[in-house]
């Protein structure tokens, strides 16, 4: 079963993207961004593509308003519970969670 906003992506993404694809969502940890890279993770073997997530800490916050550390491991759980495998090595100097 398919709920309402899944089927919205999927008729997007029909018009823009062939089967063998590369998608990479920006997640930012919101719930927006959360929302999406979970309807993401379900549509990828019906539409037939790879999905590939980033996450950048740009540090433009100051550290007791951002939610760098949060996201970081919000998003590693999440990733990982969707099975999503092309994750990339966080790197030190900027931040990124691929």
């Amino acid at each position: 079963m398919m709920f309402a906003f899944e089927e919205a992506v999927a008729r997007e993404l029909g018009t823009m993207i062939r089967e063998g694809s590369r998608l990479l969502a920006a997640v930012s940890g919101g719930a927006d961004s959360t929302a999406l890279l979970a309807a993401l993770a379900a549509l990828r073997r019906d539409l037939g593509f790879r999905l590939f997530c980033l996450h950048v800490d740009h540090g433009i916050r100051p550290r007791e308003e951002s939610r760098g550390d949060y996201s970081s491991v919000h998003l590693r759980i999440l990733v990982s519970g969707y099975s999503i495998c092309e994750i990339l090595q966080s790197f030190l100097t900027c931040g990124v969670l691929l």
